[in-house]
C-alpha cells in the first residue's frame, strides 16, 4: 500500500486570520493545517501529469504573449524615462 493509503480523511482547514482581501506567499500554511488541502486518497500519477502539463502549456502561452507584446515595452519606458 502506498502511504497515501494511511490517510483516513481530508485535510482540516483552518482560518489565515489575515484581514479581509490580503493575500501573502505564506497564507496556505495558516489554512492547509496538515499543509495539504483536499483528500489525497484521490491522488494519482495520471492526475498530477495532467495538472503539470496544464501549467506548462499556460506558462508557454504567458510567455509567448509577454515576448509577442509590443506594447508593454513602450509603456515602461515612457514610465522610466519620466520617473527618473
Amino acid at each position: 500500500m502506498q502511504d497515501r493509503d494511511k490517510l483516513q480523511r481530508e485535510a482540516e482547514i483552518g482560518s489565515t486570520g489575515l484581514t479581509q482581501g490580503i493575500e501573502t506567499p505564506v497564507d496556505w500554511q495558516a489554512y492547509a493545517v496538515q499543509l495539504y488541502l483536499g483528500d489525497p486518497r484521490k491522488a494519482s500519477v495520471e492526475k498530477g501529469e495532467k495538472i503539470v502539463n496544464r501549467i506548462v502549456e499556460y506558462l508557454v502561452d504567458v510567455i509567448r504573449r509577454i515576448k509577442h507584446d509590443e506594447k508593454m515595452p513602450v509603456i515602461i519606458d515612457d514610465f522610466l524615462s519620466e520617473s527618473i
